[in-house]
């Protein structure tokens, strides 16, 4: 099948013909992929657009999952030595919201997917404009949960 990848030090651009994926390999390079995405889709609009993401991933220092989901004493007994996680989903406007967390030693990990079908290209543009404001709800979400 027809692949196309590009890898820079900042950025890695997968292309296949089924999805686009734009991976930041550095922070700095996290809010050029908007754009880049936004120029390949105005490049391409008649290309049949079925969805968009936004996957984000954080690093909780001190983050206890262990507090945030309290396990009961049958859990715990059932399990001598564990690591806790979970998976929540929820609406934020168009887009259905997966954040998985971890634990991992002292931190947590949230990875949070930002998900949202799409019929054209406009309204993938359209999502794209909203990539400050989900990145800022990702954030809000940690706070709430994490202080």
């Amino acid at each position: 099948p027809a692949l196309s990848v590009i890898e820079t030090d900042n950025l890695n651009i997968i292309l296949d013909p089924d999805r686009l994926q734009v991976l930041a390999k550095k922070v700095e390079a996290v809010d050029k992929l908007p754009r880049i995405v936004e120029i390949y889709v105005s490049s391409l609009p008649e290309i049949p657009y079925t969805a968009i993401g936004f996957n984000l991933t954080y690093q909780v220092m001190n983050g206890d999952i262990e507090e945030l989901l309290t396990p009961s004493e049958r859990f715990k007994k059932a399990f001598s030595e564990y690591k806790l996680g979970g998976i929540v989903v929820f609406n934020f406007d168009e887009f259905i919201v997966t954040l998985n967390l971890k634990s991992n030693d002292d931190k947590t990990i949230a990875n949070f997917n930002f998900h949202s079908n799409v019929k054209k290209s406009e309204e993938i543009l359209e999502r794209l404009k909203r990539y400050e404001e989900v990145k800022e709800r990702a954030k809000n979400v940690l706070e709430v949960l994490f202080g």
